[in-house]
């Protein structure tokens, strides 16, 4: 058996922008090696350390190692993460729980911030964004001026190509409404305004706050215009 590099994917197939930046943040030979190694499963972003992740990776075959990723906020079982290794953490909650259970690691922040060493900011075109969470069940619904932006993205992607594309949206955007967390983080990294959105949907608030805890950002809200979200941004991100 080979070893696995995971990719959270939407009802099992549709990629997810943040989940697939994973292919940028794994070096070539590394990730050979990972592949080939025997009986890893290796989680290199996300909101993935869970009992219920942990429970699936396990039945699977495999030891999970999960490197940099985020906590979602349940008590984790100390029985499956006694199975598991850890090697740095999004947030501080994601390293007090781990710590609770008698795991030391340092946190790391979120792996995303490694992206604009990587790509290059692209120039500027002036739209302000929207891009919800994809388990939104009316993400394909909503309207741009609903939330006083110029446009909304979908956080789908396909390809490499179809991913740099997204980041250089986000990157070339005045404003980013993060429904998908990982919209807000690569926004955050390339030092564009942004800030946490307000729809039906909110997936995981624990994940968030985690985050915002490793970039000294104290206060969580969630907007639903842009206006709002520009004040929490001036007042709560720190240059």
């Amino acid at each position: 058996m080979c070893g696995v590099i995971y990719e959270w994917k939407y009802e099992g197939i549709v990629r997810n922008f943040g989940d697939a930046l994973h292919e940028f943040l794994v070096p070539d030979n590394k990730r050979l090696q990972w592949l080939l190694s025997d009986k890893y499963c290796y989680f290199v972003i996300g909101s993935v350390i869970c009992n219920e992740v942990i429970r699936e990776t396990l039945d699977l075959g495999y030891k999970p190692v999960f490197v940099d990723c985020g906590w979602r906020g349940e008590p984790l079982n100390p029985l499956f993460v006694q199975r598991c290794e850890f090697i740095g953490a999004r947030g501080p909650d994601t390293q007090a729980e781990l710590a609770r259970l008698g795991i030391k690691v340092e946190v790391t922040g979120d792996p995303a911030y490694k992206i604009p060493s990587f790509i290059e900011k692209a120039p500027a075109h002036g739209k302000s964004i929207m891009i919800p969470h994809m388990k939104d069940d009316f993400r394909h619904a909503y309207r741009a001026e609903w939330f006083g932006v110029d446009e909304v993205v979908q956080p789908t992607v396909t390809d490499s190509q179809s991913i740099i594309d997204l980041i250089e949206k986000i990157s070339g955007a005045d404003f980013v409404f993060a429904g998908a967390m990982h919209a807000g983080i690569i926004a955050h990294s390339y030092e564009v305004p942004f800030a946490p959105m307000s729809t039906s949907f909110v997936d995981c608030l624990p994940k968030w706050i985690d985050w915002a805890k490793s970039v000294k950002i104290e206060n969580v809200r969630f907007m639903q215009k842009k206006h709002e979200g520009l004040e929490w941004h001036k007042e709560w991100v720190k240059k």
